[in-house]
């Protein structure tokens, strides 16, 4: 992927990438980051995440997952924990839905196209329904904020993926589907769901992302297909402070 220069009202010269195209609305709480791979003669290296992107997930546990063409993983629905998943090989598509309440993009969805050649990592909050549909056979790397020891099924929801609500136009009929997934009911019933749940119990990841008092973002989302570009310290269209595209430019480390 190359870079393009791009110049500000000030005159200044920024440098801007297209980490990746996607479908639909850019959703409140998600974060794509266009990775850096460094090469050498030995082969590369590439950073992952760093605490100082400011991510919107703490990681707890990380997985190394691989799956056959056609495979769909999703719509999975977490309350208390958010994710991060980066396709290091292959190709796949993320589809997200965003059912917070609370949120500025409620109910709208987004289709994020990715690949190994230029991994971009792709983190979201909990509250926001997601499945993986992997185009190739693909591995991908995969984070969560919550150990899978530690949360319940009560933090263990679904949305069928081919609940038309959705609004996500998969590029391809899934060919693996595990019978879990096959079982997840509609959109309308996962919306049951959170309320009963938010109900029944609370947590901190919960009220922040549920409550009504919960901060908004000041701009509208956009809609329709766009790429998202870093954006160094300017605020553009597709980027506010509530998700962004990880702008920042950092200093890169020494290969090991």
């Amino acid at each position: 992927m190359s870079l393009t220069l791009k110049r500000d009202v000030s005159g200044r010269e920024k440098l801007n990438r297209t980490p990746a195209r996607f479908e639909g609305t850019f959703l409140d709480g998600v974060n794509l980051r266009l990775l850096e791979e460094q090469h050498d003669v030995r082969g590369s290296f590439t950073e992952v995440y760093r605490d100082s992107w400011g991510l919107p997930i703490a990681p707890a546990q990380w997985s190394v997952v691989r799956s056959v063409a056609g495979t769909m993983r999703g719509m999975h629905l977490h309350l208390r924990h958010s994710e991060y998943f980066l396709c290091i090989s292959g190709r796949a598509c993320v589809g997200l839905y965003d059912l917070r309440p609370a949120s500025p993009t409620k109910d709208t969805s987004m289709l994020i196209h990715v690949s190994g050649v230029e991994p971009v990592a792709v983190s979201f909050l909990c509250g926001i329904a997601h499945g993986w549909l992997f185009i190739t056979d693909a591995i991908h790397l995969q984070a969560v904020s919550e150990t899978y020891a530690d949360y319940k099924e009560d933090d263990n929801l679904g949305v069928h993926w081919n609940d038309s609500q959705l609004n996500l136009l998969w590029p391809e009929r899934p060919k693996i589907v595990s019978p879990k997934a096959n079982a997840f009911g509609s959109l309308a019933e996962a919306r049951a769901k959170i309320e009963k749940t938010m109900r029944q119990t609370s947590s901190a990841a919960m009220d922040r992302q549920f409550q009504r008092n919960s901060v908004r973002s000041a701009d509208p989302p956009e809609k329709g297909i766009f790429s998202v570009a870093h954006c160094g310290e300017e605020r553009f269209p597709l980027c506010s402070s509530t998700h962004g595209c990880s702008s920042r430019q950092e200093s890169t480390p020494s290969v090991p």
